[in-house]
């Protein structure tokens, strides 16, 4: 199945799902954008640069979501974000809620990790905390 579907009725033909595309899956024949026989990465750049909505992905869950881009953001705002950043060292002894760690899974899931070849899983302890402390 061809996870990346250019819906022409909405494609402006402006090319830059093709120029950002990393291993040129999407390229121009016949003034349309065509998907190649060979493999897609599947890393969202040609969904999240598409400014027409023309793109979708048949693995991700975009449904009703607003692409921001990144022209969008106060490069302030983001960049005072990322120098107050910190690293939390002391930890509150309350559970976290399970739509809290949806959000944390969703945000890691959509994470930028160098061209998608970087092996990523993730531990949720929850009630099992202390007993792999005591390990």
């Amino acid at each position: 199945m061809n996870p990346i579907t250019v819906d022409c009725d909405k494609c402006i033909v402006c090319l830059k799902c093709v120029d950002d595309c990393p291993n040129s899956y999407l390229f121009l024949e016949n003034d349309e954008i065509h998907t190649s026989p060979k493999g897609c990465m599947e890393c969202g750049h040609c969904y999240a640069i598409c400014s027409q909505g023309a793109i979708t992905m048949t693995n991700y869950d975009f449904i009703d979501e607003a692409v921001v881009l990144m022209s969008e953001i106060d490069s302030e705002t983001l960049l005072n974000a990322m120098k107050s950043r910190r690293t939390i060292r002391k930890f509150k002894p309350d559970l976290v809620e399970d739509e809290k760690i949806e959000k944390i899974l969703e945000a890691g899931r959509y994470s930028p990790t160098g061209a998608n070849k970087q092996m990523i899983s993730y531990t949720i302890l929850g009630s099992k905390q202390k007993e792999a402390e005591e390990i």
